[in-house]
């Protein structure tokens, strides 16, 4: 029985050519709907005649699954019939030729976890990755530990599964942040991007690159990276119809920004290329990632003019700091610039609710205790006087 089907399977993948195969694989993860064949043409860099082709061709290979059906319709779209166990099925034979690190396992867990609006159970998840219910465990229970960071919750109900519960703002900050899920990890690579398309992730870093040329805006290197996963993930919940709540007082405020302006010249383009139209919470809420993000130093002396938080925030750093070093830092431009650009991104995610974590800061405490020290009583001062808790 399954296993005839699926050696079968296998060597039937082989008769099948990589385009075809990753036309399979974009039917199989796709659950939210019809796609057009226009999209899929797009995506696999090949004409449409070819996507009816290929789709063909899948059909005489699938018939074998008996309960599998691709089906098209006219001005709605393509898409695949199936339970989910043999969609897991297929995929598991089909693409898995090497077992998940435990590592990898964690990540698309915690992924499926917060972008999944039904419950997951643990049998499904120790049949997909081939461990035991006790591995599934421990993992789960390092998800949760974790996701309480961004006010989230992992609940579990006998017989239906386990569901991350919170608002849809904090999932997504924990989506982008899923590279700190392990700690031991050192080096610079953002594994959040290995749970998006090649040609999803190549789309939204031209469209970013494109923005900065069109605007001549200067934002680092880290923070159009952070700006590029916070825009593959905003495109994945809007599939999945899940928004954000934007306040309509916060809407009203944030129209009048700059930036706004720049995130619709930004949607158009995402709109038109990926076949998706964004509703206009998701607009305002990109807009505050933009105003969050780092920029160079040449923004400084734009910051300080309209921003008079941050002018005040940085007078009271510089002012304190010198009182308590007896040190002259008013005469250091650098510094300033430094400062302002720095803070600008401090206070827009403290005011938006983007937190992010200095993976240096151990580190920081045990090598400067004293400046540490210095800084720390430096914050009180802000939040006394202005009321903004760092």
């Amino acid at each position: 029985g399954d296993s005839i089907k699926n050696s079968y399977f296998i060597r039937a993948g082989v008769k099948m050519n990589q385009r075809q195969k990753e036309l399979l694989r974009l039917l199989l993860i796709h659950k939210e709907g019809p796609q057009q064949i226009k999209t899929l043409s797009k995506q696999l860099e090949c004409a449409e005649k070819t996507v009816r082709n290929d789709l063909d061709r899948l059909e005489e290979l699938l018939h074998h699954y008996a309960d599998v059906s691709i089906i098209r319709k006219p001005g709605l779209g393509v898409w695949l019939e199936m339970n989910e166990e043999t969609r897991t099925d297929i995929l598991s034979h089909l693409f898995s030729n090497e077992p998940k690190t435990n590592e990898e396992r964690l990540f698309e867990i915690t992924y499926e976890l917060l972008t999944s609006k039904q419950s997951v159970t643990l049998q499904y998840l120790a049949e997909h990755y081939y461990v035991s219910k006790t591995v599934v465990k421990k993992d789960l229970d390092t998800i949760s530990e974790w996701i309480k960071v961004f006010d989230l919750e992992l609940t579990s109900k006998p017989r239906i599964g386990h569901t991350i519960k919170g608002t849809e703002r904090n999932k997504r900050n924990a989506l982008a942040h899923l590279s700190e899920l392990i700690p031991t990890k050192k080096d610079e690579k953002n594994y959040v991007l290995d749970l998006f398309q090649p040609y999803e992730i190549s789309i939204v870093k031209k469209l970013l690159k494109d923005l900065v040329d069109q605007f001549s805006l200067s934002y680092t290197d880290r923070a159009l990276e952070s700006l590029k996963v916070h825009t593959l993930i905003m495109i994945k919940r809007t599939r999945q119809q899940s928004q954000v709540f934007v306040q309509e007082s916060e809407k009203e405020e944030t129209k009048k920004q700059p930036e706004y302006y720049y995130a619709n010249w930004l949607f158009d383009q995402l709109e038109s290329t990926f076949g998706l139209t964004f509703p206009d919470t998701e607009r305002v809420y990109f807009t505050w990632h933009l105003m969050s993000g780092k920029r160079m130093e040449e923004a400084a002396e734009t910051f300080l003019t309209y921003d008079k938080d941050l002018s005040t925030v940085l007078r009271i750093c510089i002012e304190k700091m010198e009182r308590l070093t007896l040190f002259d830092f008013t005469k250091d431009p650098i510094l300033e610039k430094g400062l302002a650009v720095h803070l600008h991104s401090v206070l827009n995610r403290l005011k938006f609710g983007f937190p992010i974590k200095n993976p240096l800061l151990s580190d920081i405490k045990k090598m400067y205790p004293y400046t540490f020290s210095t800084i720390v009583l430096t914050i009180e001062e802000i939040k006394n006087r202005c009321q903004i808790t760092i």
